[in-house]
């Protein structure tokens, strides 16, 4: 970029763009740094991040994002996939009784 604020909005960009499958990233903790002021002022220095810890960290969830993570939990659970969890059918059980 011809300056820091082009720089700063093509890497942003380029961050956004990012999509990484499989595995955990920094992508958006990195977007959050960018995206601060004084990291776009030039204010930068070894103690950036523990100074401005509270401005990193990530919103938090919503209300419909926390109830649809818990349900993906859920599901995910061996309660759910394991079929030595699951109940037997009713009739299964009868044997060899006859009408």
């Amino acid at each position: 970029g011809k300056d820091r604020d082009e720089v700063l909005k093509r890497a942003l960009k380029a961050l956004r763009e990012t999509t990484v499958l499989g595995v955990t990233t920094n992508v958006d903790y990195l977007g959050r740094i960018i995206s601060h002021s004084d990291f776009a002022a030039g204010h930068i220095h070894t103690g950036f991040i523990p100074l401005h810890e509270a401005d990193l960290k990530p919103p938090p969830l919503s209300r419909d994002q926390r109830d649809l993570l818990l349900a993906a939990a859920a599901l995910s659970s061996r309660v759910f996939t394991d079929p030595a969890f699951f109940a037997p059918e009713p009739h299964a059980s009868i044997g060899t009784w006859r009408n």
